[in-house]
């Protein structure tokens, strides 16, 4: 069965379309971030594109740098960074075991508990173009059980589709959650362009290809896959050069499908538009999946200038889902690119606006990129800040990628070969007590034990109340 928004009852689609975050001038401010991350190799020539791609996960930070030449031209490298002492530490830097030139390792990265994943979609105009791939690393205990920072990442799994086409682009989206992998590949299929989503599970030691996931209705070029994500048992696919919906046929307005599993099987659920969807507006050129809802980005609608973008967020509601608000920048205007990228993680959405014009304001062509930071409050979506490098220039493209997890959020400036890391919670919930509220945390109750008692944190000098309450709500968000 699929749904699209456009179907839902009127009185849906009014309260919907017109419940905007708050974009009055007060209530953006500005913050610089925490840490800025650029590979310890960089002056000896190692780390190109660094900041491609980012993924976090409490305490683990990966960033991709899908440039790199370590062992052949553009073979690409993943780096890992790891929270201690009140900084990001690089780790490691991950090289696939079987890359060719151009294979562009990191393009695409993600991780989830010990688990890293790292697309090498093989990206050139020469060759056989079969290389493409997924990375699988897994930590792996160092010695000293107490001591995580003496552990070593390794290739677990080279990740390839039983059936590979010439230039698909595998391993362009990677996305993974638990004991199962995804990895997109928008130029595959019998039909060119029309796009592909391969999911993988580990099964003992091997991974084995479990599906292969293609929209209900994808045609040429239409990109599906250009974007994925998965959370537990659903997969969210964007495919920003669709047609639309089919009551509103629109050239490259975008959709997105969703996919869950049942019984074993991945069965497209529905597919989603955005109510006002229009031509050329790439909805779906980013997604996320949450813990009760989705994020879609859509980098180039109108609605606060042309091509400045917007970002949708999506609930279920019965056996349909519907567009709970539309994001959009308290700022944002003409060119911005707003929905560049997408997180969501807890009651917190991120969104990347690479084209914003921060650093030179008067170039409408400046494109030092922003990000922004939405929070799901009791009254609905608003916008709580706006990220910006200290160090901003033109054409960096910062907030070309985000991911957000716990209480940090991170961004990438490809342009800049870096990756920015900031707070979302106060300089006072550092990471050490955000990890110990979550151990507080079980299928959805606060487990009030004499282990784990809101009281310790409360009287603990660099949490209070407020903090604690801020916890709690996070848990209720999406």
């Amino acid at each position: 069965m699929w749904t699209c928004a456009n179907r839902l009852p009127a009185f849906l689609m009014v309260g919907m379309i017109f419940l905007q975050a708050d974009r009055s001038a007060d209530a953006q401010n500005v913050q610089l971030e925490m840490q800025q991350l650029r590979a310890s190799d960089f002056l000896a020539g190692g780390g190109n594109g660094f900041g491609k791609s980012v993924a976090i996960w409490r305490d683990y930070l990966v960033v991709g740098a899908p440039d790199d030449s370590t062992i052949r031209t553009s073979a690409g490298a993943v780096y890992v960074f790891q929270f201690e002492n009140g900084e990001w530490v690089e780790r490691a830097k991950l090289l696939g075991s079987a890359t060719f030139s151009d294979d562009r390792l990191g393009w695409s990265v993600a991780i989830d508990g010990d688990v890293i994943v790292a697309g090498a979609p093989h990206f050139t105009t020469t060759g056989s173009g079969l290389h493409a791939a997924a990375y699988v690393f897994r930590r792996k205990d160092g010695g000293t059980p107490d001591d995580s920072t003496d552990d070593v990442w390794v290739e677990e799994e080279r990740l390839v589709p039983a059936e590979q086409l010439w230039s698909d682009g595998f391993g362009g989206e990677v996305s993974v959650s638990g004991d199962v992998v995804v990895a997109g590949a928008a130029g595959s299929g019998i039909i060119v362009g029309a796009g592909r989503v391969y999911v993988f599970r580990i099964n003992g030691d091997e991974w084995v290809e479990e599906a292969t996931l293609v929209g209900s209705d994808t045609e040429t070029l239409e990109l599906f896959a250009n974007s994925v994500s998965i959370n537990r048992d659903t997969i969210l696919v964007g495919a920003s050069r669709l047609q639309g919906c089919p009551e509103k046929p629109m050239q490259k307005a975008g959709a997105a499908y969703l996919f869950r599993r049942d019984g074993g099987e991945w069965v497209q659920q529905a597919k989603l538009c955005s109510v006002d969807t229009d031509e050329l507006d790439f909805f779906g050129y980013s997604v996320a999946v949450g813990r009760t809802g989705v994020i879609i980005g859509a980098r180039n609608t109108d609605d606060a200038g042309i091509g400045a973008g917007s970002a949708s967020v999506f609930r279920p509601l019965d056996t349909t889902w519907v567009e709970e608000v539309k994001l959009i920048g308290s700022d944002t205007t003409r060119l911005d690119g707003f929905g560049r990228s997408v997180a969501l993680d807890a009651g917190f959405a991120v969104v990347g606006a690479t084209g914003d014009d921060d650093a030179c304001p008067d170039i409408w062509f400046c494109d030092s990129g922003s990000a922004y930071i939405f929070r799901h409050a009791g009254s609905g979506w608003k916008e709580q800040t706006k990220l910006l490098a200290s160090d901003m220039f033109s054409s960096t493209f910062f907030g070309s990628t985000v991911s957000v997890s716990g209480a940090y959020a991170v961004v990438g400036a490809i342009f800049a070969n870096a990756a920015y890391v900031y707070t979302l919670l106060g300089e006072r919930l550092d990471l050490a007590n955000f990890a110990l509220l979550q151990n507080c945390y079980s299928d959805g109750q606060i487990g009030l034990t004499d282990r784990c008692r809101p009281i310790d944190f409360v009287l603990d000098e660099r949490i209070d109340q407020d903090d604690f309450n801020e916890f709690l709500l996070r848990l209720q968000g999406p």
